[in-house]
């Protein structure tokens, strides 16, 4: 019977498979990831997971040019690695959130003016 929800909660909710997942602004995403408010988002998406532990994924679009500067003023003098997959990574521990204890961002280049930006901040 376990197995059985088990399955039926994936098929339901995909990767959040015991629905515990709720929608939030993405200011409460990089707020907690103690990152400065980028500029010129769109297409929004982020949520929080506290079923064991505090846990955010958001993902947003941005101006291509406003990637760097919106990096230094969110963690000054860390720099991104690039071989990572995508564009730009970083992945940051205790320096970036206390709090928040990890900090994944990832950044892809869409086109020659739109970013794709994805956070995931973890208090676990």
């Amino acid at each position: 019977m376990g197995a059985g929800w088990v399955v039926y909660a994936y098929v339901q909710h995909g990767d959040d498979a015991f629905g515990s997942a709720e929608r939030v602004d993405c200011a409460e995403v990089v707020g907690f990831a103690r990152a400065a408010p980028p500029v010129g988002t769109s297409d929004e998406d982020c949520t929080l997971d506290d079923a064991a532990g505090r846990s955010y994924d958001g993902t947003w679009r941005m101006p291509r040019a406003a990637v760097a500067d919106w990096l230094e003023r969110s963690y000054p003098g860390l720099r991104p690695s690039t071989p990572c997959g995508t564009d730009l990574c970083m992945h940051l521990s205790d320096e970036a959130s206390p709090e928040a204890g990890q900090v994944w961002l990832t950044v892809g280049y869409e086109d020659g003016h739109t970013a794709l930006v994805s956070l995931h901040v973890s208090s676990v």
